[in-house]
């Protein structure tokens, strides 16, 4: 529900300031999404911490910290894997939004994969090899 509230807000905001003069620009379609060279390194560091502690079992940090977080960086590499489905489809050409759907429904199934994906393109650069030239 707050998702619907914020894209309502959003919308109205857009039309608001295009009445008023100036220019919003719209999102970028979700094949073109990249993520931050910054926050790539940042979820590395995090990911790292996480298995170091992991390791030696480390409990000054309250594990509901640790858990909440994990959950939201899954959640970004979930997004990041749906992008590079999207950006896939694109580069094959499928204009079918039914197909579009039906590849969120089976991402959302086969969600551990996809988020697999969504690490393995952030860090290792899948687009650029299923694109490269031969």
């Amino acid at each position: 529900m707050p998702v619907m509230f914020s894209m309502v807000n959003v919308f109205i905001c857009d039309l608001i300031l295009n009445r008023i003069g100036y220019s919003v620009q719209a999102f970028k379609p979700l094949s073109q999404w990249e993520m931050p060279v910054s926050l790539k390194y940042f979820l590395a560091i995090f990911i790292i911490g996480d298995f170091i502690i992991g390791i030696f079992q480390i409990k000054a940090i309250p594990e509901i910290y640790i858990y909440t977080f994990m959950v939201v960086v899954n959640i970004i590499f979930l997004v990041m894997g749906i992008s590079l489905v999207f950006d896939f489809m694109a580069y094959k050409k499928v204009r079918n939004t039914g197909l579009k759907i039906l590849a969120v429904f089976v991402a959302m199934l086969l969600q551990s994969f996809v988020t697999l994906l969504g690490i393995a393109d952030v860090y290792l650069g899948l687009r650029a090899i299923y694109r490269r030239e031969t």
